[in-house]
């Protein structure tokens, strides 16, 4: 779970000047005050992200710049958005980035339900190599192979959930 009475929090990445994230989540609440993000908050100059997820609650008291994955981008930021989903159940947000520069092109809001069925995420998602899903770990939605690479069962009295954002 990420804090902050500021700008630029975010799951991932408060503020970036360019970035390429591919096949990162983030399961943890954020709550900041403006350019608030599931994944990134703030995006100066240029970013690409794919093949990841945001499922934590997004709360951020300048709505406009609230978003379930990206808080805002820079006026003049490029933007590049692959296959990426957002939990409109938990998220608390109605759009992928904020509404001052909205980019919503890449992006898919789906349930809890659809996040944890292997067949909602597209075919760029290589359920092979990188990712997994099991209901016995992170809640039932993906994660990063490597964390849980044989779908065992969480250990009693201890939550179900690896590392709470990635």
């Amino acid at each position: 779970s990420a804090k902050g009475n500021a700008c630029c929090v975010a799951g991932i990445i408060g503020e970036v000047q360019q970035a390429t994230l591919n096949n990162v989540y983030n399961t943890g609440s954020v709550t900041g005050f403006a350019y608030v993000g599931g994944l990134i908050g703030f995006i100066f100059t240029s970013a690409t992200v794919q093949n990841s997820y945001s499922s934590g609650a997004i709360n951020g008291n300048d709505a406009p710049t609230t978003g379930a994955l990206i808080g805002e981008p820079y006026d003049s930021a490029t933007i590049t958005l692959l296959n990426n989903y957002w939990n409109n159940q938990t998220s608390l947000q109605t759009t992928a980035c904020g509404t001052t520069n909205p980019c919503d092109e890449g992006t898919f809001s789906i349930t809890s339900a659809q996040m944890r069925t292997q067949s909602t995420y597209a075919d760029t998602w290589d359920f092979t190599e990188d990712w997994g899903i099991c209901e016995y770990f992170n809640n039932g939605f993906p994660y990063l192979l490597w964390q849980n690479p044989t779908c065992t069962p969480a250990t009693p009295g201890l939550p179900n959930t690896s590392l709470r954002s990635h």
